[in-house]
């Protein structure tokens, strides 16, 4: 596929099911949600070391 026939002003180019802008505004937006879910894994792989190391001893 040549880049001439690429149509620059479709907001949503066939061959892409997200366009970055969207995508990108998709995931600044949900950054909140997105760090406490790492912040609950981090959290919660603690947990699991702690309760692993406790069963050892």
């Amino acid at each position: 596929m040549s880049i001439s026939n690429i149509q620059t002003d479709d907001p949503l180019p066939s061959n892409s099911p997200i366009h970055p802008r969207q995508h990108l505004a998709t995931l600044q937006s949900h950054q909140h949600i997105i760090t406490a879910l790492a912040q609950l894994g981090e959290l919660y792989t603690a947990y699991l070391f702690d309760s692993i190391k406790e069963s050892e001893y």
